[in-house]
């Protein structure tokens, strides 16, 4: 059984690079980014946005739940993130949700 705990949390599909670039700049506890990743950057519904092309980012603690999401990461505590959990390699949906949910605590 899980007991949860109430969150403020708020969903965001589709986005635009400029879209995920606000988020990632505005402040938050946390981002959980569901998506896709590789060496250009998140990929967005009009492209991709590397994560070193943002002023600063005002996420304290983040999830990338992508595949090969280490250099998104660790250019996102480059610009102020605190620190995260990414990916080396390939994640299976059924290995990102296991994770999603661990981290929840369910």
């Amino acid at each position: 059984m899980c007991d949860f705990v109430n969150y403020d949390v708020t969903i965001h599909e589709e986005l635009t690079t400029a879209e995920l670039a606000d988020l990632l700049e505005s402040s938050a506890d946390f981002l959980h980014y569901i998506g896709h990743a590789d060496e250009e950057g998140f990929r967005c519904v009009d492209g991709h946005l590397d994560a070193d092309s943002l002023e600063s980012v005002g996420v304290e603690a983040f999830l990338l739940n992508a595949c090969r999401s280490y250099e998104q990461g660790a250019k996102l505590v480059e610009k102020g993130s605190t620190g995260g959990v990414v990916t080396l390699a390939e994640v299976v949906n059924s290995a990102a949700t296991k994770v999603g949910r661990a981290l929840r605590g369910c």
